[in-house]
């Protein structure tokens, strides 16, 4: 696997607005904030996944931690809604052994995702699991930026998969909730924390927000919706 960079939540937060009544099939994907070009990944990991040109994301640092919300039955809703396409990604090296697992999730019915590339940097191998218990191959990485701690990834599919569409909302205000949603096969407890934006910050790599409530190690490559 290449080596590449990707910082959701742990440090960068990807923040993404989801129109929860788009989440189905076949529709297109934009992600928030400034776009900014990608940086492709250093030679120094091995070519199991080679990746290609471009790819923007808007990033988020966390807050000072405060206490999270108890999540509201419309919340609960919509992660049961947005839980499908959330994925845990397990990472192996080149003789087969565990390096580590994180989360992720789809962005396209054709298996594209986005994940933490501190999850992936040094990996040979790597599968993804779903809530429904399949398990898929991870195919390559399609593109990575280093500067903004993202990478894009591709899952094998043979009939598709749920997927978030990216929100074309790119300028929440203050207080806006939102919720942090893992993968229901995580081991956190709670794979559902709900927030407000805080603040929003530009800068040449692109819009970043903060959030209210305090970003668990554990909830890297989580998406924010």
């Amino acid at each position: 696997m290449k080596h590449s960079h990707l910082a959701l939540i742990g440090g960068f937060l990807l923040f993404v607005i989801l129109a929860i009544s788009w989440c189905g099939r076949k529709l297109p994907t934009e992600v928030t904030g400034s776009p900014t070009p990608a940086q492709t990944p250093s030679p120094s990991a091995s070519a199991a996944l080679s990746p290609s040109p471009s790819a923007s994301a808007a990033v988020a640092q966390a807050t000072t931690p405060l206490p999270s919300q108890t999540p509201s039955s419309e919340f609960q809703k919509v992660a049961s809604k947005v839980g499908p396409a959330v994925i845990l990604v397990t990472i192996f090296d080149a003789s087969g052994q565990l390096l580590r697992t994180g989360t992720g999730f789809f962005i396209s019915e054709d298996g594209r995702f986005v994940t933490n590339s501190q999850i992936v940097e040094g990996g040979a191998h790597a599968v993804t699991k779903s809530a429904d218990g399949k398990i898929r191959n991870v195919t390559g990485v399609l593109a990575a930026s280093p500067a903004l701690d993202l990478a894009l990834l591709k899952a094998e599919t043979k009939t598709g998969v749920p997927f978030l569409p990216l929100s074309k909302i790119s300028e929440p205000e203050n207080g806006t909730p939102v919720a942090v949603i893992g993968s229901p096969l995580s081991r956190r407890e709670e794979p559902l924390t709900i927030a407000t934006i805080s603040a929003r910050r530009s800068d040449q790599g692109g819009d970043r927000f903060e959030i209210s409530a305090p970003i668990l190690r554990n909830a890297a490559g989580t998406p924010v919706v």
